[in-house]
């Protein structure tokens, strides 16, 4: 699964000022835990996977109010939905996932390739308002999904047996005792999206292309590999989205948004920036390829163009008016 930002509403434009407290974060590293798990009580962060936390979190705040009052300041980044693995990237690092004593006193860290993802996508956003990528959420120190113990929303496993029900998911997934009921069984559900505006404008995909499927070339415990062959490349084009051979890798067993072989698709979806590849993940869209898509995502992509750009004008407006009303020594409503 992966995490989602609202869609930016006119009432919450004010990022540029906002992201000026993003400097004020600590950047020093935690090495241990000596708290117990607690229930979720950061705001921001309900409905994600997990619904224990512990504190101090990966920032060094003591209680959750105190978490809670540091992550509010992305609000205002979230709404610009720069990057679905935003939210579930913000929330790992300042409210973790609490495993009781299945991981000792370590933290649990998210996937250096969430960190990598969120960065990729809503760093050029925090630049253009005269701010860095705070050196806290830096992407280095965290750990690699393949060689350590991480989160990240592709490895979060459902239906476990009952006495491991309130397990989280870390970053090897199906090892013994750990394995997930689809992983065994081969059972899969898929969650099917359709492609209207709404969804378009709503996930912000890194890709849409017309694609026809060659079948499930590889499968197992550690995900699978679909071959296919990119017709026409409608969004995103460059990197690994261009035209002709290629292999659409799933972190998970399931192959979602399921695809038949000798069938040509509209798929929209994401990439791995880490790994450099195309991606199809549960929540993408897949629907039977028709000549009236093309016209339809270019249709789409220039909406959400325009309005991308209208709320980036009215958030500089906003955060002028600000700046040299305080310069003035204007009073500020409250």
């Amino acid at each position: 699964m992966t995490g989602s930002c609202r869609p930016p509403a006119s009432g919450r434009a004010r990022i540029g000022p906002v992201l000026s407290v993003l400097l004020l974060l600590s950047s020093s590293p935690v090495t241990s835990f000596s708290s117990i798990c607690e229930p979720m009580r950061v705001p921001m962060c309900a409905g994600m996977p997990w619904d224990l936390t512990r504190v101090p979190n990966l920032l060094h705040h003591g209680t959750q109010g105190n978490a809670a009052l540091a992550i509010e300041p992305f609000q205002a980044l979230l709404d610009t939905n720069c990057s679905r693995d935003l939210r579930f990237f913000l929330c790992a690092m300042y409210a973790p996932v609490c495993a009781g004593a299945l991981v000792a006193d370590d933290p649990i860290r998210p996937c250096r390739a969430v960190c990598a993802r969120a960065r990729a996508r809503c760093e050029p956003v925090v630049l253009r308002y005269g701010h860095r990528w705070p050196e806290a959420l830096a992407c280095d120190s965290l750990p690699v999904y393949e060689h350590a113990v991480c989160i990240q929303p592709e490895a979060i496993v459902l239906g476990l047996p009952h006495e491991e029900s309130d397990l989280p998911s870390l970053g090897r997934p199906f090892r013994p005792g750990l394995q997930s009921n689809e992983c065994a069984s081969g059972s899969c559900k898929c969650r099917r999206v359709r492609a209207t505006r709404r969804t378009y404008l709503r996930n912000y995909f890194d890709f849409a292309v017309r694609v026809r499927s060659g079948g499930v070339r590889a499968r197992g415990c550690r995900g699978a590999r679909v071959s296919a062959h990119v017709e026409r490349v409608l969004r995103g084009g460059g990197g690994p989205v261009r035209t002709g051979s290629a292999i659409l890798h799933s972190d998970t067993p399931c192959v979602c948004p399921t695809l038949r072989p000798a069938q040509e698709y509209l798929l929209l979806c994401d990439t791995d920036s880490t790994h450099s590849r195309m991606m199809l993940r549960n929540g993408c869209v897949a629907v039977r390829w028709n000549e009236t898509w093309t016209k339809k995502v270019k249709a789409w992509e220039k909406l959400r163009r325009l309005r991308k750009g209208a709320s980036e004008r009215h958030s500089w407006y906003k955060a002028k008016t600000v700046y040299i009303r305080r310069r003035r020594g204007d009073h500020l409503p409250s």
